[in-house]
């Protein structure tokens, strides 16, 4: 058998669109575009796929046969979306801080996101406001690089 009868089925709302004749070792990728064409999806988006609640994660062919299920009878697949994250670069700078006389090679932000501590190659640590992003402090002392910075867990800082 090198074709099998399928009906595309929604997670909550039944059947989609009429049955259709595929190739039986379709791939999960033309899977995809295809119930993306059928929903009329502009942008193409991700769909995880089920026959009898078991995930085809290779093929429909290996499921099928994994499930025992006959390829001469109408073949369930249940389509379900998947989570799409989109990351947006940032292309500009909102603020920057100047007077670290070194590269800064350290930063933590207080748990409140009102302060920031910096720590530089200038063997200084520097404490900031992030809505004015102004210094509020500036600790000396340490007689090389400030490797790595942190708040207390209570946020508290004596002047």
């Amino acid at each position: 058998i090198d074709k099998i009868i399928i009906q595309f089925q929604s997670i909550d709302k039944g059947d989609t669109g009429s049955q259709l004749e595929i190739p039986v070792d379709v791939t999960l990728k033309q899977m995809r575009n295809l119930i993306n064409t059928i929903l009329g999806n502009e942008d193409e988006l991700p769909y995880s796929f089920f026959v009898n609640g078991t995930e085809i994660m290779q093929s429909l062919q290996a499921t099928v046969t994994h499930e025992k299920m006959s390829m001469e009878q109408v073949i369930n697949v249940v389509y379900q979306p998947q989570a799409v994250f989109r990351v947006r670069s940032v292309t500009r700078c909102s603020s920057s801080l100047s007077g670290h006389a070194g590269a800064i090679l350290h930063v933590h932000f207080s748990a409140d996101g009102k302060r920031l501590a910096s720590g530089g190659g200038d063997g200084t640590v520097r404490l900031w406001d992030t809505l004015t992003s102004t210094p509020l402090k500036t600790l000396k002392g340490h007689k090389n690089w400030v490797m790595a910075v942190a708040w207390s867990p209570d946020g508290v800082m004596n002047h």
